[in-house]
């Protein structure tokens, strides 16, 4: 391998020597292409310097595509040239970095010709955008392996930060269409708040170590209001771990998680994948040394006109250039909110269902609805175990109507499924008895479970759309699953489609299925 890879080397060393042999006008390139499938193709301008030329025919200038950020380099020149048919072309500017510049391009190449080819030819715009994405990408990449491990790797302050972003961005899943959650990751791209969604920031802040009650704010235009209808600074708590605890966890980790949540969506994953790069994360460096524990949920603080804050309304940003300071978030308790009554209720235009309408006690005990289901156990059948014949274990019937219900109500509007709530008459029964005989007492365990049921059952792909708690309430603890309305159909073991009609989930097939699917998944 190592010799059939050299050999290639000293081919494209051979091809850029021969296009340099060519005479070249000042404004144009010698080029020889690279790939039968792309237009892809190796490049020589008038001052011999060597690069990579990657047409796009299908693509008009006005496309989104045009519009991203390419990365700076001051050994390559990335940029689009817009002649008679549109390019990205990367160029080498320094001639004594030629030898790293065709290691790059071989990378480039390499993802070149792992990409699928296309189905028709010339590739269609769906095809060429994802050739520029994959390459721009690796450009990204680059340009933070261009860069010191010491100056690339990201300090400890800054990986709690983006480490508290992240787990922020996994509550949007929850709530969003995927791509959208990742367009409103606007820190990455140096807005002024971390998050941004319609009309609404978030400005997202690690709790200092050693002071839990201090968050620092670096600039003035970080809590001013300017654009914005409402903002609300949420602040995390990340204390030390260790790599023996199961709760602790990397920034690595956490990356990660986010990655396997965009496995089904290639687009959000080059989007999401580019915004890492900007905020200066690099799979080159290892953060394993680095472990954390989230000690406790976020705290939400409304930003009025009167919280405590240096902005554009209150100093001269024309004589003061640079503002740092940091708040006592313990003096803030007037500007708190309740997490639910924000995260909870943050969705797309077409999600309508709404779990902020009444606190949890008085929904339960105003009994079943469109959005709400009770079941008195996950997988034990209460009713048996006063029998000494019986002998305890997981029913998977009962088990199967809990997942008919989480599907419905994603095929639907959206609902809340009570595990460990007695209907008629409503009683707060609990899960201890289950916990206690089926999952050792471990919350965890039964956790895991429905996490697992979930996977076989409806597929991993709908998980982020699905929020998984337990809860106490008058002393019992329930499990409670937030489920969101779903985009696509939500079909159990392939097959089966399921639709909470009123207080009831009912399964739909022939005429009616497709009739309802038709309508409701244009």
């Amino acid at each position: 391998m190592e010799i059939t890879l050299h050999m290639w080397r000293m081919e494209m060393i051979k091809s850029w020597k021969d296009l340099k042999k060519d005479f070249t006008s000042k404004g144009t390139f010698s080029f020889s292409l690279i790939s039968e499938t792309w237009d892809v193709s190796r490049i020589v301008d008038h001052e011999q310097r060597i690069g990579l030329r990657v047409g796009c025919y299908s693509i008009s200038r006005e496309h989104k595509i045009f519009k991203k950020k390419l990365p700076k380099l001051s050994q390559i020149q990335i940029s689009w040239s817009f002649g008679k048919t549109t390019a990205l072309v990367i160029l080498l500017q320094d001639k004594s970095f030629e030898e790293q510049f065709i290691k790059f391009i071989e990378i480039i190449t390499e993802k070149v010709y792992e990409i699928k080819e296309p189905p028709v030819q010339p590739p269609n715009l769906d095809d060429e955008e994802f050739l520029l994405r994959t390459i721009i990408n690796e450009c990204f990449k680059w340009s933070l392996f261009l860069m010191t491990d010491k100056e690339r790797k990201l300090k400890l302050h800054n990986q709690k930060g983006l480490i508290a972003e992240l787990i922020f961005l996994k509550e949007l899943f929850k709530k969003l269409e995927l791509s959208t959650a990742i367009n409103c990751w606007t820190g990455p791209d140096k807005l002024t708040k971390d998050f941004i969604l319609n009309n609404i920031g978030f400005e997202i802040k690690s709790i200092q170590t050693g002071n839990r009650n201090k968050v620092t704010i670096s600039s003035y235009d970080q809590l001013d209001l300017v654009g914005l209808n409402k903002l609300f600074l949420v602040t995390y708590l990340l204390s030390s771990g260790t790599k023996n605890n199961e709760f602790s966890f990397s920034l690595t980790d956490r990356v990660n998680e986010i990655r396997e949540a965009l496995s089904y969506d290639q687009d959000s994953k080059f989007n999401f994948e580019q915004k890492l790069t900007l905020a200066g994360y690099s799979d080159l460096d290892d953060y394993s040394d680095c472990i954390f524990i989230k000690s406790k949920n976020p705290s939400f603080y409304v930003v009025k006109n009167d919280f405590p804050s240096i902005t554009t309304d209150n100093i001269d940003t024309k004589s003061i250039i640079r503002v740092n300071y940091d708040l006592d978030i313990s003096t803030l308790e007037r500007f708190k909110v309740d997490e639910f009554a924000v995260i909870k209720n943050i969705k797309n235009s077409e999600n309508i269902f709404d779990s902020k309408e009444d606190p949890l006690k008085e929904k339960i005990y105003k009994g079943e609805t469109k959005f709400v289901e009770f079941k008195q156990s996950l997988s034990l059948d209460i009713k048996k175990i006063d029998n000494i014949n019986y002998s305890p274990k997981k029913e998977n019937y009962l088990e199967d109507v809990c997942i008919k219900n989480i599907a419905g109500f994603m095929n639907a509007e959206g609902g809340e499924l009570f595990i460990g709530i007695k209907d008629e008459p409503i009683e707060i029964f609990g899960i201890e008895k289950e916990l206690e005989i089926l999952y050792k007492s471990s919350t965890d365990k039964i956790l895991l479970h429905i996490k697992n049921l979930i996977k076989s059952n409806i597929g991993l792909q709908f998980i982020h759309l699905i929020d998984i708690e337990i809860i106490e309430i008058e002393d019992k603890k329930i499990i409670r699953i937030l489920c969101n309305k779903s985009s696509d159909p939500v079909l159990i073991k392939d097959i089966h489609f399921y639709l909470r009609c009123g207080p009831s989930t009912e399964k739909l097939e022939g005429k009616e299925l497709l009739e309802y699917t038709n309508k409701r998944f244009k």
